[in-house]
């Protein structure tokens, strides 16, 4: 696995773990876009260790997170969850704090930045290039709910990452 999509990763388990209290949301569409769910058992063991912790800090809480593609290509990364009483913009805020400045750390480069709407949700599309890999990474939510997706596959785009956000917000409101 590239050390783009690891630092991503890492900066996706530091995010999640500043939200503990969070509640379970609807369960993740079983393929993405033709992808379907991988089990790729070392990005399970770090999402089934940040269920674990926000579990010991109290409350009933889970981020469900969900890898499409296979163990040797991963396409997709998702994540959404329920955050109760907690306003997006602060949601928003710890995010665009976080993952991107660990993407930026790694020597990765922000080359693209849209903003659209995902249904009536506001949504922040972007695209990181570092060592000859693009990632497309589409955050989107209101008050109390997140969701995310990267694109994973090495030739991301903004646009490809808010196809695939579109798809699971979709599937989730199904």
């Amino acid at each position: 696995m590239s050390g783009l999509i690891a630092v991503a990763v890492v900066g996706l388990a530091v995010f999640g773990a500043w939200y503990f209290i969070l509640r379970d949301t609807n369960p993740l569409p079983d393929e993405l876009l033709g992808a379907p769910t991988a089990e790729i058992e070392e990005l399970q063991d770090m999402a089934d260790a940040l269920n674990d912790v926000a579990g010991s800090l109290g409350g009933d809480a889970e981020v469900n997170v969900a890898f499409y593609g296979t163990e040797q290509t991963p396409e997709y990364l998702v994540m959404t969850a329920e955050i109760a009483g907690l306003p997006y913009s602060e949601i928003e805020a710890q995010f665009a704090n976080e993952v991107p400045g660990q993407l930026e750390a790694a020597g990765a480069s922000q080359t693209e930045s849209v903003e659209e709407t995902i249904g009536a949700d506001p949504a922040t599309c972007v695209a990181y290039e570092g060592g000859g890999r693009s990632i497309g990474m589409c955050y989107w939510g209101h008050d109390g709910y997140f969701g995310m997706v990267m694109d994973l596959d090495g030739s991301g785009d903004a646009a490809s990452a808010l196809e695939a956000a579109t798809a699971v917000s979709s599937e989730l409101a199904g």
